[in-house]
């Protein structure tokens, strides 16, 4: 007899829904999740908005949990072992072995081990340089952010956007370095790349583009940020978000295929037939029929936990609905953005405006829609996602007018 008939190994957001879908389904099994954090699972979005904001302005902001505390998830049948790690796995043995020595067997193991803050090269340890990834991340963060305190963020994608307002707001002065020519290059388009720069231009953050960090000035704590350009930019606060880095280290290890990430089929299974991944780590088939054998891994709320329910199912010998287009969303000063789907793929583009600070932005590849974004509109995201479900090959001169009904556009 293993010792848990289901062993999830990370503590986060894809580990945690997987656990309790396993529990929910499956009452009489032995489930065990294993995180690294003191917390047990817990919602991580809040992290750069309003947790850190809260936390900044001496109020108490625990972990928004998924559960609820310990005696939680005990109630539901799932063994939390948190402050530790899997350290190793024994594929053929079905073992894994933690952080502190202890063995433990397996009857199924899921790999939820999320991803890490990708660090910056001339990072020496200074103590006011911050990455922000967990609960306690953030509250070393919000100590220092406090009335007219410098601050500079490397990076210009969601996480770095997200802390440069709520610092702003908290009344930082805050300047946003990117080495890219435009915000958020990897999600949007130039047009609405070009809106964000200016709103937060208008909020009083200073942006660059195309900036270059050349050197962190100071040893014990960063004093100033130069650029490669020579400019030498005065610091209180550094913190970076210039992307994340997947942990395959120990699916490597255990001689499991990975690539960007651990490689798994469509049920979530890895290379070995007993243990799965699924979350931010995963590496999984898309559901996109023309664009087949296409894979993608994807670092979002949604889609893992999407992906943690689908592969609990599937561990469980159940068949899995499939899973819905991957969908996200960034809060930044008032303005909302929602990006759904794999716009990356398209060959075109198509923007209809909906007035002042809102448009939607819908992306097709051969003439079926493959993605949208919007701005501050939230029911044309909810009539983009569902034609997304539905495979919808719209008229481009249709979505364009905004004075064609939105869903009869989209073929509804």
């Amino acid at each position: 007899m293993p010792d848990f008939d289901y062993l999830v190994a990370g503590g986060g957001p894809a580990g945690g829904a997987a656990a309790r879908e396993l529990a929910r389904h499956c009452p009489e099994g032995s489930i065990a999740l294993v995180g690294d954090e003191p917390h047990p699972p817990y919602e991580r979005p809040p992290l750069s908005k309003d947790c850190l904001a809260q936390l900044a302005g001496g109020g108490d902001a625990p972990p928004r949990a998924m559960l609820g505390e310990r005696e939680a998830w005990q109630a539901a049948g799932i063994h939390l072992l948190l402050g530790t790690r899997v350290a190793g796995i024994a594929p053929q043995a079905r073992t894994v072995t933690l952080d502190d020595g202890r063995p433990l067997s397996y009857g199924k193991l899921l790999l939820a081990t999320g991803t890490r803050a990708r660090i910056l090269p001339m990072d020496r340890g200074q103590s006011n340089l911050h990455y922000l990834r967990t609960h306690g991340d953030a509250c070393r963060l919000a100590t220092r952010l406090t009335a007219g305190a410098r601050v500079v963020v490397i990076g210009g994608g969601f996480i770095g956007l997200e802390v440069a307002a709520t610092a702003c707001r908290l009344g930082c002065t805050v300047t946003v370095l990117e080495a890219g020519p435009r915000l958020m290059g990897r999600a949007l388009p130039d047009t609405l790349a070009r809106r964000f720069c200016d709103k937060f231009t208008h909020e009083g953050v200073s942006v660059r583009l195309g900036a270059a960090v050349q050197a962190l000035e100071g040893a014990d704590a960063v004093h100033a940020v130069v650029l490669a350009d020579g400019a030498s930019l005065p610091a209180d606060v550094v913190v970076v978000g210039i992307g994340a880095v997947p942990n395959t280290e120990l699916a490597q290890a255990a001689g499991l295929q990975v690539e960007n990430g651990i490689v798994t089929d469509a049920q979530g299974r890895t290379s070995d037939p007993h243990i799965y991944a699924a979350g931010d780590v995963a590496q999984r088939p898309q559901e996109l029929d023309s664009y087949p054998g296409f894979s993608a891994r994807l670092e979002a709320w949604e889609p893992a936990l999407d992906q943690a329910l689908a592969t609990a199912q599937a561990m469980l010998g159940r068949p899995a609905a499939p899973l819905r287009p991957p969908w996200m969303w960034s809060d930044q000063f008032a303005w909302n953005l929602q990006v759904a789907g794999h716009g990356g793929l398209a060959d075109t583009e198509v923007c209809r405006e909906l007035g002042k600070d809102a448009m939607a932005i819908f992306q097709l590849w051969q003439g079926r829609l493959v993605g949208a974004i919007t701005l501050n509109s939230p029911r044309e995201m909810s009539l983009a996602r569902r034609a997304l479900q539905n495979r919808a090959r719209p008229d481009p001169a249709r979505l364009a007018d905004p004075a064609v009904p939105l869903r009869e556009a989209l073929g509804r």
